[in-house]
């Protein structure tokens, strides 16, 4: 009889866990998840995405940022238990929560405080050595290439037009989301120089940004939050964390509650507002964009890697990109 296979079984077994239980779990689009019961606790067992495309290492990312956030006494999210970076696995503590299902003011609140928690030191050694987030952007122009490249690169991957989902994708991108792109980036133009929009934060600006940061993302235990998924975490401009919190899609907050969190982030963060109001309409052009990420052939390894096997997951990521441009960027 062929010998089971356990995924992770080397780390596990270094951790003391010989004879562990373990469930898949659907826990996010980039992960393969699973539950593992033994000795006497429950932990979640991680294994990343790797891509000859994709240079980011999740791993590293993750555990490393989680490491700190450890360090510095925070107990909303997960502890990070050990590693094995040579085949892409990482055991964590396991969190007992459930999806926030209605959002609130207090959890707007609770979300703006964790960001605050985890910029408390960003100025040691520490915080320092983390690297910067994914797709971090630190200039005006810097925002703009990272939207065209995405804009681009979905471009690259719609060639079978004669496919509906493909040519209908298409269609999207050349009547409505380069043209808005363009539109965007000549009010820029026109409202700053050439060396307004190529000038990076001073360093004291930057925050410390999970990147991928919403509801989507967070659990509650007995009324309090616990935060997840640090894959694409690290420095950011703290504009680009606040549009994206505005913009994701999976779990929406509704504009009063966006601007809830960014009132509380801009007590210290005081040009924040005016900053993220300049570029929200970019960030919700992007998340179009991320919507229609299936489109692209890495990605849907991703997403078939995490456990995502849809077989129309095409038509439906080109509806949702569809809806969220009428809902969110009809005067473009």
């Amino acid at each position: 009889m062929a010998k089971l296979i356990i995924p992770g079984e080397s780390l596990l077994a270094e951790f003391g866990l010989l004879n562990p239980q373990l469930e898949r779990i659907r826990a996010g689009r980039n992960s393969r998840v699973w539950r593992v019961e033994g000795l006497g606790c429950t932990y979640i067992l991680k294994q990343y995405f790797r891509h000859s495309g994709d240079p980011r290492d999740r791993l590293a990312t993750e555990y490393g940022f989680l490491s700190f956030l450890n360090s510095q006494g925070l107990t909303n999210v997960p502890q990070p238990l050990a590693q094995d970076a040579a085949n892409g696995f990482a055991l964590y503590s396991y969190i007992p929560g459930v999806p926030v299902t209605t959002i609130e003011t207090n959890h707007i609140q609770q979300s703006a405080h964790f960001i605050e928690q985890i910029n408390q030191n960003r100025y040691s050694v520490a915080a320092r050595s983390l690297p910067s987030a994914s797709e971090s952007c630190f200039s005006l122009e810097e925002h703009l290439q990272r939207v065209k490249w995405r804009l681009e690169s979905l471009q690259i991957a719609l060639v079978n037009r004669t496919d509906p989902s493909q040519l209908g994708a298409y269609q999207l991108l050349a009547e409505h989301l380069w043209p808005t792109y363009k539109k965007l980036e000549q009010q820029l133009q026109f409202q700053y120089s050439a060396v307004d929009l190529s000038k990076t934060l001073d360093f004291q600006q930057r925050v410390l940004s999970p990147s991928d940061f919403g509801f989507h993302n967070i659990l509650e235990v007995e009324n309090q939050l616990h935060f997840l998924d640090f894959e694409y975490a690290g420095w950011d401009d703290p504009a680009k964390l606040l549009c994206d919190f505005a913009s994701q899609p999976q779990c929406p907050v509704s504009v009063n509650q966006s601007k809830v969190f960014g009132n509380q982030l801009s007590v210290w963060l005081p040009q924040i507002q005016e900053r993220a109001s300049l570029l929200l309409p970019l960030y919700r052009l992007k998340w179009c964009c991320i919507l229609l990420n299936e489109f692209r052939d890495q990605d849907r390894q991703r997403r078939y890697h995490a456990g995502d096997d849809q077989t129309d997951h095409l038509e439906v990521q080109l509806h949702k990109a569809q809806t969220y441009f009428c809902q969110h960027l009809p005067n473009y």
